[in-house]
């Protein structure tokens, strides 16, 4: 009787889904498998590998509740493909983008989450240059030693005119502490700005405006 019961019951509860299992299996595409965001200036960049479903041929990425989005064309090529897209004129903030695949019968993939951030000239504008701690011009070669960078710092970018009027520009990177810069001429101008990414993976690379040292 015990078994009876619980047959009949598990009968009542499958009943309202009846009309869903009827019409077969639902068919989904595949999804957007490893996604990697890409921080940008106004823009954002997004990777992901699709794997198995030869039939896909087309990305579809909303955000902002589903007010916005932006559609990729997709054309296999291999049994495994990466994609990479960036997507332009974008407002500063944070976003979470869902990106769901389609294939040629319309079927689409299971959603995708991914959160993002966008920086533009607000972030830049809050940017402080790597200090130099001193500066020190000694047979025409300057001598820059620097305090410790700031996070994001990647590098500093110098530009000068030296002594034979030939154009220089070097990188400084980040982990030098001691910089050396050759030709820079009594009477001359170096200019200085630092370089940030705002986070690992990012596409594009932001500036503090420069600040020129006198000689």
């Amino acid at each position: 009787m015990l078994l009876l019961l619980i047959f009949t019951a598990c009968s009542k509860m499958d009943t309202p889904y009846k009309d869903f299992i009827e019409g077969g299996k639902i068919n989904y595409a595949a999804k957007a498998d490893s996604v990697r965001v890409g921080a940008g200036r106004e823009r954002i960049g997004m990777r992901w590998l699709l794997m198995s479903d030869p039939k896909i041929n087309k990305a579809v990425i909303y955000w902002n509740g589903r007010q916005d989005s932006h559609v990729v064309a997709i054309e296999r090529k291999n049994a495994i493909d990466t994609i990479s897209i960036v997507i332009p004129q974008m407002p500063e903030g944070t976003y979470v983008f869902d990106i769901y695949t389609f294939d040629y019968n319309g079927n689409a993939s299971i959603k995708v989450p991914v959160l993002g951030n966008i920086y533009g000239s607000t972030y830049e504008a809050g940017l402080l240059p790597r200090p130099v701690r001193s500066k020190v011009l000694k047979a025409d070669t300057l001598r820059l030693q620097w305090y410790d960078a700031a996070a994001g710092v990647i590098g500093v970018e110098t530009q000068y005119t030296d002594a034979d009027g030939i154009a220089r520009r070097f990188i400084i990177p980040k982990d030098t502490v001691e910089g050396k810069l050759p030709g820079v001429k009594a009477g001359g101008e170096v200019k200085l700005r630092t370089l940030f990414l705002p986070e690992a993976g990012a596409i594009d690379t932001f500036y503090t405006p420069f600040l020129k040292l006198n000689f």
